[in-house]
C-alpha cells in the first residue's frame, strides 16, 4: 500500500513536470526571452486549477520563476540565457503579485509589463532599486503612463534604464554616472591600529596565537581558552574557485542563512576549550604569513567596555582585536592546497582565578572566524605598527576582567543604527563605513566619515533618499 507521502511526492513531481513544459514552450532562445504573458489563457496552467484563487496564481508564478532560474548551473549562465521577460496582459495591478521575479531573475535587461492595470508608481515601488541591469521597460497600456513624472521616477529607481516604451530616456554615459552613484567608492584603508596600552597585550597575543594555531592547536586551546570561551566560524562561500568549502560549511554559523530560530545557530557556537580544540582538529592545516611582514596583516585593537568581572566584582574593560589577512591551507585527506582570506575577531579578558593558576593572565572570551574566497590582490602596503618580539606573557594587571560577549549580528545592527544617528547616513553607507577599514571600530568609523564627508554623494544621506 503506497504511503501518503509517496502520493504527495508523485503529485509534486507531476506538477513540476507540467510547469517545466510551460516554461519550455514559452522560452525563445533567439531573443533569450521568457514569455510569461497572458498566463490566464495557458491551457496547461488552467487545467491545473492555477487560477482558481489569487493565492494559487501567485504561488504558481513563484514556482515558475524558480524553476526557470534552476535551469542554469551558474549565475553567469542564467544572465546569458534569460535576458528578457514578458509579463504583458496578466491583469496585474501591483508588482507584489509577481515580486519573486526580482529574486529569481535579478539580472534581466528587458522587461515587458504592457497591457496590465498598473495605475501609479506605488504599484511598482516594490521593485525599486531591483533589476540593476534593466535597460528596457515597456508599460504601454497601463494607466501609470498618464502620470507626468513616471519616467523621471523610473530612471531613479533603475540605474541602467535607457529605454521606456520604445523611447530613449538617457544615454549610456548618463547610465554610467548613475551606476557609479549606486556603488560608492570604498573608504580608504587605515594602517593597523593597536591601542592596547604599554603592556602590548594585543601585539603579544597575535604574535603568539597565529603561529601556534598553525602548529599546535591543542596547546593553544589549553592555554588561552577556558570552559566559557566561545568560538564560531562563518564561511562566506562564493565562487569557490580556489578551494572547496565542504569542511567549513559543516560548522558555519552564518545566522543570516541559517535563521535565528534554527537550532544550528546554537549547536555551531562552540563553548569550552576542550570542545573548541576537538573542533579545530577537523579543520584543514593552515600557515599564516610571518608577523615580520606587517604588510600582510591589518590589525585593529581597542578597548571593549562594560564586561562582567569573572570574580564577581562589578564590570571591567576588555580588548576587542580584529585581524584581517590571508593564509595558506592544506587538506591532506583531500589532497587540496590553496589560500583563503579571513577576518578573525577576538574579545580578550583576564583569566578566572584558579588553582593551579592559568598559563596566561588573560583568556579568549570570544573568537569569531570569518572566511572568504581568496582574493589575489594583496593587502595594501601600509605602515603598520612594530610588533615587539616579546616571549613572555603580559603582567597580570595588564588586562582588566571581562565576561562572555560575542560580536554578533545584533551588535553590528546596533552599531549601524548608532552611526546612522551620528552621521545622518543611510543604513547601507553606515554599514560600509563600519565594515570597511574601521573593522567595526565605532571611533574609527566616525573618523573615516569626517574625513570623507565631502566626497560622499547626496544619496549617502537619509534626507536625500
Amino acid at each position: 500500500m503506497p504511503r501518503p507521502e509517496d502520493k504527495i511526492s508523485k503529485a509534486a513531481e507531476e506538477t513540476k513536470q507540467k510547469l517545466t513544459s510551460v516554461l519550455a514552450r514559452r522560452y525563445n532562445p533567439e531573443l533569450k526571452l521568457l514569455d510569461l504573458s497572458s498566463l490566464g489563457t495557458d491551457a496547461i496552467l488552467s487545467s491545473m486549477g492555477t487560477f482558481n484563487s489569487k493565492d494559487l496564481a501567485e504561488k504558481a508564478f513563484k514556482v515558475l520563476v524558480v524553476l526557470a532560474s534552476q535551469q542554469y548551473k551558474t549565475a553567469s549562465e542564467k544572465r546569458e540565457g534569460i535576458q528578457a521577460v514578458s509579463l504583458a496582459s496578466n491583469g496585474l495591478n501591483d508588482v507584489v503579485q509577481v515580486f519573486d521575479l526580482a529574486k529569481s531573475l535579478p539580472d534581466i535587461k528587458r522587461l515587458d509589463l504592457s497591457s496590465n492595470n498598473l495605475d501609479s508608481l506605488s504599484k511598482i515601488a516594490k521593485w525599486q532599486h531591483r533589476f540593476q541591469h534593466l535597460e528596457e521597460l515597456h508599460l504601454t497600456g497601463n494607466p501609470i503612463t498618464t502620470q507626468p513624472d513616471f519616467v523621471a521616477e523610473l530612471i531613479k529607481w533603475f540605474p541602467s534604464l535607457q529605454n521606456i516604451n520604445g523611447q530613449i530616456v538617457r544615454s549610456p554615459e548618463e547610465v554610467a554616472v548613475a551606476l557609479k552613484g549606486m556603488h560608492p567608492t570604498p573608504l580608504p584603508q587605515f594602517p593597523s591600529n593597536l591601542r592596547d596600552g604599554e603592556a602590548n597585550v594585543a601585539s603579544i597575543f597575535v604574535q603568539v596565537f597565529f603561529p601556534m594555531f598553525d602548529t599546535d592547536r591543542a596547546r593553544l586551546a589549553a592555554e588561552f581558552y577556558d570552559d566559557d570561551s566561545w568560538f564560531s566560524i562563518q564561511a562566506i562561500a562564493n565562487s569557490g574557485r580556489n578551494l572547496p568549502w565542504k569542511t567549513y560549511l559543516k560548522y558555519s554559523r552564518n545566522v543570516h542563512k541559517l535563521g535565528e530560530k534554527n537550532p544550528a545557530t546554537v549547536q555551531r557556537l562552540f563553548t569550552g576549550g576542550n570542545l573548541i580544540a576537538d573542533m579545530w582538529k577537523a579543520l584543514p592545516s593552515t600557515r599564516h604569513p610571518s608577523m615580520e611582514n606587517p604588510g600582510a596583516w591589518l590589525i585593529d585593537c581597542h578597548t571593549f567596555p562594560n564586561l562582567a568581572d569573572p570574580t564577581g566584582h562589578g564590570f571591567a574593560t576588555g580588548l576587542l582585536i580584529t585581524v584581517n589577512g590571508q593564509f595558506e591551507e592544506s587538506d591532506t585527506t583531500e589532497n587540496l592546497y590553496g589560500k583563503r582570506t579571513f577576518t578573525r575577531t577576538f574579545i580578550l579578558g583576564p583569566s578566572k582565578p584558579s588553582n593551579p593558576p592559568p598559563v596566561h593572565p588573560y583568556r579568549v572570551i570570544s573568537d569569531q572566524l570569518t572566511l572568504h574566497d581568496w582574493t589575489p590582490a594583496e593587502l595594501p602596503a601600509v605602515q603598520a605598527p612594530v610588533i615587539n618580539q616579546v616571549p613572555q606573557a603580559p603582567v597580570a594587571n595588564a588586562m582588566p576582567p571581562a565576561g562572555p560577549v560575542i560580536l554578533d549580528d545584533v551588535t553590528k545592527n546596533q552599531l549601524i543604527q548608532e552611526v546612522m544617528k551620528r552621521t545622518g547616513m543611510t543604513a547601507e553607507y553606515s554599514e560600509l563605513c563600519l565594515s570597511g577599514t574601521a573593522n567595526w571600530n565605532f571611533e574609527l568609523a566616525l573618523k573615516s566619515f569626517e574625513e570623507q564627508r565631502a566626497n560622499l554623494p547626496p544619496t549617502a544621506f537619509i534626507n536625500a533618499v
